[in-house]
């Protein structure tokens, strides 16, 4: 569905901007469903509603994919390069460095069980224990690690289990 047409159809201002349990329409649906959040292991969890990461929404990975040897924890965002990373929720930096394979990565503790990790950034603009707001740029877009375009990896963490970041987005 082109998010223009949903705009349109919402009278929609700005989409990086829609208030929590709000109730949009989608042209062509033809049912009402409440899809449950499950983790890689098909337990259901809820959770909060997270600012999308990136300005752009074009998804190069999903989560759950499998992999030669694992099955893909997050989404893979595409993105500009230098482009700004965007925290998708208030909370405490608890990682900001190199990490083997995510390249410079950034991962933020928002408490109640919830985290977040952003990979393969060109550069880190936060540092462990850092507070930071909802929609803070906490990085740049980029394709260190183990990437082969311009993009960002984006997971969430419910208690330390990676669960598909679409049902928080």
């Amino acid at each position: 569905m082109p998010v223009d047409e949903i705009v349109n159809v919402n009278s929609l201002t700005d989409v990086t901007d829609i208030p929590i349990g709000s109730e949009l329409l989608i042209p062509g649906a033809t049912e009402l469903r409440d899809i449950p959040e499950t983790d890689l292991y098909g337990k259901y969890r809820p959770g909060p509603v997270l600012h999308w990461p990136l300005a752009g929404r074009e998804i190069l990975s999903r989560f759950g994919e499998q992999r030669k040897t694992h099955v893909h924890a997050g989404l893979d965002i595409n993105g500009e390069h230098g482009e700004p990373v965007l925290s998708a929720a208030d909370g405490t930096v608890t990682y900001s460095s190199g990490m083997r394979g995510y390249g410079k990565t950034v991962v933020i503790d928002h408490g109640d069980g919830l985290k977040t990790l952003y990979g393969h950034n060109t550069a880190l603009l936060v540092k462990v224990g850092d507070k930071v707001t909802r929609g803070q740029p906490i990085a740049k877009v980029g394709r260190t690690g183990n990437a082969s375009t311009d993009h960002v990896h984006f997971e969430v963490h419910r208690d330390g289990v990676a669960v598909d970041p679409l049902k928080h987005l």
